[in-house]
């Protein structure tokens, strides 16, 4: 049985979730290394950005191309939907100008032009995190939501005074 381009396609697209963390991860990796980079001491880790760019590029326009094989499926919030397919691509598209910006030299748009890369990863990855886990995936487990406020400020109090907060948690623990 030989498989038609529509399933072979939906296949394909099968793959986005998967390979989707790829690049996610590289591109955070050149931003952590670009800005540590900065520092004298790091300074030598400055070529390795390129290595991390030539995995990132591949790395996007699989996960790219697999998400859009993948909104074939159906089943998604359209607005979200248009948001994480363009935001997504943007970031593929951003990141092959990145390549070529980097390759002539000119490093302060460089520097611009990564911390776009980096903040359109972040609107599509909330955008495919609301299509896979709900629009509401952040708020919905928000501390308060979990334990109640008190158990939330008591928490957050004892990164100010440990010791001192202890036994009321253990009191707390007991109601």
């Amino acid at each position: 049985m030989n498989a038609g381009p529509s399933e072979l396609g939906l296949f394909l697209g099968s793959f986005h979730p998967v390979l989707v963390h790829l690049p996610i991860g590289f591109l955070i990796a050149l931003v952590a290394l670009e800005a540590l980079a900065l520092l004298p001491r790091f300074r030598p880790l400055a070529p390795a950005a390129g290595f991390l760019l030539a995995l990132a590029i591949p790395a996007l326009l699989l996960s790219a191309g697999s998400g859009w094989l993948l909104a074939q499926t159906g089943g998604y919030s359209a607005p979200v939907l248009s948001l994480h397919r363009w935001a997504g691509t943007a970031v593929a598209a951003a990141v092959l100008v990145l390549a070529a910006v980097r390759a002539k030299g000119c490093l302060r748009l460089y520097r611009v032009l990564l911390a776009l890369s980096l903040f359109l990863l972040l609107v599509a990855g909330h955008a495919g995190g609301s299509l896979t886990h709900g629009q509401d995936f952040l708020s919905r487990a928000r501390p308060s939501d979990l334990a109640g406020r008190q158990r939330v400020q008591l928490a957050l109090a004892q990164f100010h005074h440990p010791v001192q907060l202890a036994g009321q948690a253990a009191v707390m623990g007991h109601q």
